[in-house]
């Protein structure tokens, strides 16, 4: 890469399933596949339900709040588009029980727990596209450092 180009951060393809997602998000809701069938809520979005194998769902809101369940904190840039380090790429249990591998925004890495309670806050990245991202939930109890 030459020292004037500008690197290009990967992006989702916003087509098909994948898009309508986005889009979702791009409104600033976080919604989620469930089964009509069986009521199971999924993600990643995929045409039949692994529970019950129907075919039949919809785009349901979600209470839009979670607990990180996992993290790892980038120290170093990895990748030409992401150089400001460090951050901290974490999984986070939404309250229907789908697991989303996102990001944390308004707080240091090293300060992130496990256990911390936090709520959906998309962020928007251009005219195009926003992501899931979260914040730490003020109104929900934080784990104790």
């Amino acid at each position: 890469m030459g020292e004037n180009s500008a690197a290009v951060r990967p992006r989702p393809q916003l087509t098909g399933m994948t898009g309508e997602f986005y889009a979702h998000i791009a409104a600033g809701e976080l919604r989620i596949q469930r089964c009509s069938e069986c009521g199971a809520w999924r993600h990643i979005p995929r045409p039949v339900c692994a529970e019950c194998a129907n075919d039949s769902w919809t785009w349901e809101r979600t209470t839009e709040r979670g607990t990180i369940v996992t993290l790892t904190i980038t120290e170093r840039p990895l990748h030409p588009a992401f150089t400001v380090t460090p951050y901290a790429i974490v999984v986070v249990q939404l309250a229907e029980g789908p697991r989303l591998l996102t990001t944390i925004l308004d707080t240091d890495p090293h300060e992130i727990r496990v256990g911390t309670a936090v709520r959906f806050e998309p962020l928007r990245v251009d005219d195009e596209l926003s992501l899931p991202a979260f914040v730490a939930d003020p109104d929900q109890p934080q784990p104790v450092p």
